[in-house]
């Protein structure tokens, strides 16, 4: 997907706000619920990004956001599992 190759550190800080920010949108989308590689590759941008040191500002708020976000949909994937199994 094109916004993880703006997640990296290496890209400038206001691209990877919006990167985030797209991230943060895209992974609540009901087409996405079901992949299980896009939002592990999701969680795997999340927490890299969460682990850096000099994350501050808007950009955590982005990430943050983002992953919030993407526990929304985990939460909104078990549910829908939970319902079938029951």
């Amino acid at each position: 997907m094109y916004l993880f190759g703006h997640c990296d550190p290496h890209a400038e800080s206001s691209v990877r706000q919006s990167a985030f920010r797209g991230l943060g949108v895209v992974v609540t989308f009901e087409s996405n619920i079901a992949d299980a590689t896009f939002l592990l590759d999701c969680s795997d941008k999340i927490c890299n990004a969460l682990e850096e040191r000099d994350i501050r500002g808007g950009l955590a708020v982005n990430v943050t956001w983002a992953l919030s976000n993407l526990c929304d949909t985990l939460l909104v994937l078990y549910t829908q599992v939970n319902l079938f199994h029951t």
